[in-house]
């Protein structure tokens, strides 16, 4: 077979390597097997031959040898089978991912071997017959569990394999996710993936097991469709896929061996008499039971005479034989180990002194088991000019494989053998047959697949052992240990410590020891997105793990070097500290070695030293007289030389320490003397962004509990807790429970406390604040800014807001499976959330340049709310399942409760005299108010789905459901809403099956119906009543008199019910060329009836106007996706674009007209379409205020030159708002789309995602664009040079975008006009990244897995494809909204 790739641009032959020649083939395999259902199942057909061999050997032998059967090194076959590999035959190249350089290893399959004379072995092949199916079932259910005794054999075996899937398909899910980047699974979402790939897994888990246990697979051919293997397209998805088939199917396949094995043993015991020794390799060959099969007799070989037809043998005689042949026992058992050789080596050269000697059986077992500790590890022969030229001396270039007479020849055909082979005994099959392999052997697989643990696949076994929960261990991301020690220590203020100490300069060691101490002993829980990750600190390192504790499950241990090399890499490239934290640390020491120095001279030695000028009687005095001493050199010399004076005193013993602090006098006097160090600079950004604790770990509480009252830092780490600005923690209770076979419980409870503090927000006065105005004096007074608004002041002295949450969730269900195919279920959800918040507004002085105070207009207030709510949620449906022939049919009926409460009050006082006490009874009772509100709603279903399937061919689903909700009066809480949907796979037809060009066509079609309740108030039906300040008449005076009275408001329909939307849709799926083009395309119409609108109602009825069913509405939408994913040799690369566009309208209103702001919606017009003036430009002169008559044209105030032109709609000669307003376009975007593009080449990556909208008419707000706001003296930059000016003449004017620059004409400027109306079309840039990942020959030498650098761009700016809008606003950001940031990552991923 000659391998080769075309070189990009000439379409020639490339000379390739051998073991580039076998990863294309690898990779070109993979792409093959996951084309469509019938190329899998050749693939699974040969797994289940070689079911213990990974999947990267399994394709690749697949792709060399479709017809191999049981394989295994040159080694194993030397010296543990005693065979001698045929003079030809082709080795299975496979690739070896463990030696440093690239490499190929070689396995032969048993047809190119025969046995040495009189010692050769033949591989022990387990084929299940009848009377093994008992003893197979009894061992399989003690490990997996009962099965349906009803059933037949091979469908209890089918059961316990899918159940296996079933049970572990969860833990390599997220792994598929992960990798689904540019296969066909790339555009689905979480939950459609995992069923796809849950789907796969059971399917050719089960079709292994079947398979290898010669079960009828025509039984099952309905259940066993593999619909969805062309989706798994990429390497990567089906790397996940092949692994964790393989790794589920082994233990399972093993166990049935190891039973099979050894019910023959025990039946070949009893049909002989009595034991008799074993016979010696010199007195007759071993003996075969009679019902063990001889590979060899049953394919028509002796044991002398090797097959070397080359191409003349019957290969089909071998596929069929493959029944009954084994796979590789294991890597150690026929896979087994090699030694290192030369290629032109002859055998006996291998087998020298010690070599020819059969070992001790017990010796040869501990050797692979790793009994005495050791291990012969295996080694590959290079790829070099050795291997490109066969493994012989005179082997020549062979295209199949390896040419492998290693020895010399004999003459007679034969390979030469040991000279002696005489002596010990053998391995028996059932000892081979059991043999595992070192835990800690160096064999792995090739790199081009990503694996999932080796523990998945082997956990099944262990649960006899020990039956406790597993859990699949994650890598921990390198940036995420990079976000935790960015944290800093448990201590307050610890990153200002740390950053101190290497900014004097430190060495590594040094630093060391300082973060050992700085540390000490503590924990911290942190949540990134879902991922909870624990860490622990103590005098070795810092540990990590999933979960919440570090120590129960260690995934990642750091030495305090390792840690320190981390932390001053972030120092080096300026990612640890911001500038402003870096300014604080130096004060914060000072202060901080001040308040030591103080305690220490005064309570441990009593008095101070004369030099230094202090009695110790005033604290906060002659603490900031010592801090500001440690500002200058020769005061800290001088403090230096009295510590050292005080310290000698006190080892001579002139001196004792009446206290002992915490901190070593030596140490403080160290830290001290370092403020004379030379400082060591590294870059300081403006922000660095620190992540917050978001729980509190399992060791954290172990650790305290074991303490008792002695925690460490523990005082002062709870009392940090609450001056944090921010702290949530979080628990979460997840199990789940078998009770028995057919009874399952699940329960998932989560406890959060949220504790936030934060300060008046001063952003809106950004917009139009101006930087002539200063914050605060030269002297440190806060300025009055202008007419005393100063944002400065609003920000640090205005007060702070408080906000504290408790909340409660938790989900219990129970699955129950009765018989097989239904599963009845039934899920509790109760919720809890309870939140209070303090809003504290403190009066504040401001001062003008004089240092007098200047009035402003603040207060000191307290508000107070108290909010809870609480629902429930139960849930019963019952789900049924059953295949029969080509038929598959579902049913689900189900039933669902839902209630919820919620209550809220409010109080508060105002002006405050006491600004340092936020009470509420301390308040003026004069100025105190309060309100409160309280409600409840509920619903209840009725549900229930048919879903049937032909071939896979036809599909249909029908669903309805029956709702009632406590928001309609009785009699009309019901609505029945039901839907169906069809489906045809055209491809699936006799006719169109297998087409070159289209690989996949389905046609979809579907109709429903929808139920909307949550419009409107929670009882619309009811009318409402209201206390409230009203008028009475006054019969004696005839004048109504102000009082509080009780009056109905509100006037109800009862009849008011459902809101109901139909909706009907077509789409198509299209897969072509190998299914590298794929194609969607959806069209939807919806039409809304009875929309619940508040109604014109007569004025004269006393009463607002009420809900009733009335509107109408109808939308109509579609999208389209197309995608190609190919590649050029090594080159990988793929796009995808999608379009998406819908336009909704009113129908009837019942002539209402809804006004909201500067958008209407009324019967015929778009859903919140804008409603405005047009414009007629801007009036250059005054004489453009008047007509050719003399006339003053119609204007809608005091316009003057400089304004904007209104059009006089009625040409009544005025602007009004009822009649010279019109319609002017739709306000949603139109044209929605996004693309992106992928490649990757060689360890490179590259991927752009972009999103835009074609059409979107936008209203430039008028705080973007107007000046001097409130009178201050900004103008918005967009108006500098482009405003109408009374300097400018009239053809200057006539060339400016905006109107004049006034804060006076607001309304004639910036009223609702199009003038500000323009198309905010555009185009972002929402990620580009670029990515290296190293080659794993070369991380291997670090024990790294894999490492990744890449560099990540987010969010760039807006390329503005409209017209009209103004420079710098980006079309996405409001004035109410956060700003958009791009930013700029560089990072590197490590994986161990």
């Amino acid at each position: 077979m000659i391998f080769t790739a075309d070189t990009a641009g000439t379409g020639g032959e490339q000379e390739m390597t051998k073991y580039e020649k076998i990863s294309v083939l690898a990779r070109e395999t993979a792409k093959r097997i996951s084309a469509n259902r019938e190329e899998w199942i050749r693939y699974l057909d040969v797994a289940s031959r070689l079911y213990k061999y990974p999947f990267e050997d399994q394709i690749l032998i697949y792709a060399q040898r479709p017809d191999a059967t049981a394989c295994a090194s040159l080694e194993m076959w030397n010296e543990k089978m005693f065979c001698w590999v045929n003079r030809g035959a082709k080795g299975i190249a496979l690739l070896d991912g463990e030696s440093e350089r690239p490499r190929l290893r070689y396995v032969f399959d048993v047809t190119d071997v025969h046995k040495a004379r009189k010692i050769g072995r033949d591989p022990f092949i387990w084929h299940l017959r009848e009377e093994h199916k008992e003893a197979v079932l009894a061992g399989l259910e003690h490990i997996y569990g009962s099965t349906n005794d009803s059933l037949s054999f091979e469908s209890r075996i089918y059961e316990i394999a899918a159940g296996i899937a079933e049970d572990f398909y969860e833990e390599a899910v997220d792994e598929v996710i992960d990798a689904a980047a540019n296969s066909f699974l790339e555009d689905l979402d979480g939950d459609a993936v995992s069923v796809r790939f849950r789907e796969m897994l059971v399917q050719s888990v089960s079709y292994i097991v079947l398979k290898r246990c010669g079960c009828d697979m025509t039984e099952f051919a309905d259940g066993l469709t593999f619909d969805y293997i062309h989706e798994f397209n990429t390497l990567r998805t089906l790397s996940v896929l092949g692994s964790s088939t393989s790794e589920l199917c082994k233990p399972m396949l093993v166990q049935i061996g190891r039973t099979i094995a050894r019910y023959n043993r025990e039946t070949a015991r009893k049909q002989i008499p009595s034991r008799e020794p074993l016979p010696t390799n010199n007195q007759k060959e071993r003996q075969v039971p009679e019902h063990e099969s001889d590979i060899r007799k049953e394919r028509g070989l002796s044991h002398s005479q090797p097959d070397t037809g080359g191409g003349e043998r019957n290969f089909d005689e071998i596929r069929s034989a493959a029944k009954e042949l084994s796979e590789k026992t294991q890597e150690g058992d026929l896979h087994g180990t090699s030694s290192e050789r030369r290629t032109d080596e002859t055998l006996s050269e291998n087998t020298g002194t010690g070599r020819g000697e059969i070992r001790d059986i017990d010796r040869e077992i501990s050797r692979f088991t790793g009994r005495d500790g050791s291990h012969e590890a295996e080694r590959s022969v290079e790829v070099d000019q050795r291997d490109e030229h066969g493994l012989s001396a005179g082997g020549g270039d062979h295209s199949e494989g390896a040419d492998l007479p290693v020895t010399e020849s004999r003459g007679d055909g034969f390979l030469s053998e040991p000279s002696d082979r005489s002596g010990g005994n053998t391995l028996s099959e059932a000892e081979l047959e059991t043999y595992e392999p070192p835990a800690d052997s160096p064999y792995r697989q090739m790199d081009l697949f990503s694996l999932m643990s080796e523990q998945i696949g082997n956990v099944a076994v262990a649960q006899v052992e020990r039956p406790a929960e597993q859990s699949f261990l994650g890598t921990i991301a390198t940036e995420h240990i990079e976000e935790i020690l960015r944290t800093g220590g448990g201590k307050s203020n610890s990153r200002k410590r740390i950053y101190f100490k290497y900014h004097a300069g430190n060495t590594p060691k040094e630093m060391e020891d300082f973060l050992r101490k700085e540390y000490g002993k503590t924990g911290k829980g942190f949540l990134f997105g879902e991922e909870q990750i624990s860490v622990w600190f103590d005098e070795n390192g810092m540990s990590a793990a999933h979960g919440t504790s570090a120590l129960e499950h260690t995934e990642l241990h750091l030495s305090w070097s390792a840690v320190e090399s981390v932390i001053r890499g972030q120092m080096e490239a300026g990612t640890y500290i911001d500038s402003n934290e870096a300014y604080l640390a130096d004060s914060f020491v000072r202060n901080e070695l001040a308040d030591m120095l103080f305690f220490y001279y005064r309570d441990s030695v009593g008095s101070f030293p004369e030099e230094l000028g202090l009695h110790g009687f005033d604290y906060p005095k002659d603490h900031a007289e010592i801090a500001e001493m440690l500002s200058y050199e020769d005061d800290v010399r001088m403090i230096v030389e009295q510590m050292d004076r005080t310290l000698q005193k006190e080892a001579a013993g002139e001196i004792q320490y009446r206290f002992r602090l915490a901190k070593d006098p030596k140490e403080l006097r160290d830290d001290i003397a370092e403020l004379l160090e030379d400082k060591v600079d590294y870059p300081l950004p403006d922000k660095v962004h620190v992540i917050t604790e978001d729980f509190i770990t399992a060791d954290e509480i172990d650790y305290t509990l074991t303490r008792g009252s002695g925690f460490e830092h523990g005082d002062f780490r709870i009392y940090d807790y609450f001056h944090k600005e921010y702290e949530r923690i979080y628990a979460r209770l997840n199990n789940d429970f078998k009770i028995n076979n057919w009874i399952h419980a699940k329960v998932d409870l989560n406890v959060r406390l949220t504790d936030r503090e934060y300060p008046n927000s001063p952003i809106y006065y950004t917009h139009h604040s101006h930087p002539l105005t200063t914050d605060f004096w030269s002297n440190g007074l806060i300025s009055q800014g202008r007419d005393g608004e100063n944002p400065y002041a609003l920000l640090t002295l205005a007060g702070k807001q408080k906000t504290r949450g408790f909340g409660f969730s938790g989900k219990i269900g129970i699955d129950l499976t009765p018989f097989e195919g239904l599963t009845i279920s039934a899920v509790a959800a109760p919720t809890y959330y309870l939140y209070k918040s303090k809003d504290w507004d403190t009066k504040f002085d401001l001062y003008d340049m004089e240092g007098n105070i200047y009035p402003n207009s603040s207060t000191t207030n307290l508000r107070e709310d108290r909010n809870d709510n609480n629902s429930l949620t139960f849930q019963l449906y019952a789900n049924y399942n059953k295949a029969f022939g080509q038929h598959a049919l579902n049913l689900m009926v189900g039933y669902e409760d839902y209630a919820f409460n919620w209550e809220n009050e409010g109080a508060w006082r105002n002006n405050y005299v006491l600004s340092s006490y936020p009470y509420l009874n301390l308040g003026p009772e004069d100025q105190q108010y309060n309100n409160g509100s309280a409600g409840h709603n509920a619903y209840r279903s009725y549900f229930g789905r048919l879903m049937y399937s032909y071939a896979n061919r036809y599909l249909l689903q029908v669903n309805v459901r029956s709702d009632g909700s406590s928001r309609f009066a009785k009699g009309h809480r019901w609505g029945t809403f039901p839907s169906a949907s069809a489906g045809w796979v055209v491809t699936e037809e006799p006719w169109l099956k297998d087409n070159k060009v289209l690989n996949f066509l389905k046609l979809r079609a579907s109709i429903g119906q929808l139920g909307n309740e949550r419009i409107g108030s929670e009882f619309p039906y009811q009318a409402s009543m209201e206390f409230s300040n009203g008028y009475l008449a006054n019969k004696t005076t005839g004048i109504a008199d102000p009082t509080q009275i009780a009056f109905q408001s509100t006037y109800a329909f009862e009849n008011i019910t459902w809101e109901t939307t139909t909706t009907y849709g077509i789409g198509v799926d299209a897969n072509f060329f190998n299914n590298r083009l794929r194609f969607n395309g959806d069209w939807y119409y919806k039409k809304t009836k009875d929309m619940l609108l508040v109604m014109n109602f007569p004025n004269y009825t006393g009463y607002n106007a009420p809900e009733q069913n009335a509107g109408k509405m109808s939308t109509k939408g579609w999208e389209v996706t197309l995608a190609w994913n190919d590649h050029i040799n090594d080159f990988n690369y793929g796009a995808s674009f999608n379009l998406s566009d819908y336009r909704s309208k009113m129908g009837y209103l019942g002539n209402l007209r809804k006004f909201s702001g500067n958008y209407i919606t009324e019967e015929g017009s778009h859903y919140q379409e804008w409603y405005l003036y047009k414009n007629k430009g801007i009036f250059l002169n005054d004489e453009a205020l008047y007509d050719a008559n003399g006339k003053k044209v119609a204007v809608q105030g005091n316009e003057v030159a400089g304004c904007i032109q209104f059009e006089d709609i009625d040409g009544d000669g005025k602007i009004t708002a009822d009649k010279d307003r019109v319609y002017c376009g739709n306000s949603l975007p139109e044209l929605q789309f996004g693309a992106s593009f992928w490649a990757n080449y060689k360890g490179f990556d590259f991927n752009l995602s972009l999103q835009g909208v074609g059409h979107w008419l936008k209203y430039v707000s008028d705080i973007m664009v107007r000046p001097l706001e409130w009178g201050w003296g900004q103008v918005p930059e967009v108006l500098v040079n482009n405003h109408w000016s009374p300097y400018n003449t009239d053809e200057e004017n006539a060339k400016m975008r905006f109107p004049m620059a006034s804060w006076a004409h607001q309304g004639q400027l910036y009223g609702s006009n199009d003038f500000w109306l323009y198309n905010a079309a555009y185009m972002r840039i929402k990620n580009i990244t670029l990515g290296y990942t190293i080659p794993q020959n070369i991380t291997k030498n670090f024990y790294v897995n894999g490492l990744r650098l890449y560099v990540s761009v987010n969010d760039l700016p807006a390329f503005n494809l409209g017209s009209g809008g103004i420079d710098g606003w980006d079309p996405e950001q409001g004035i109410d909204k956060d700003f958009l940031t791009t930013s700029l990552i560089f990072g590197v991923k490590v994986t161990f």
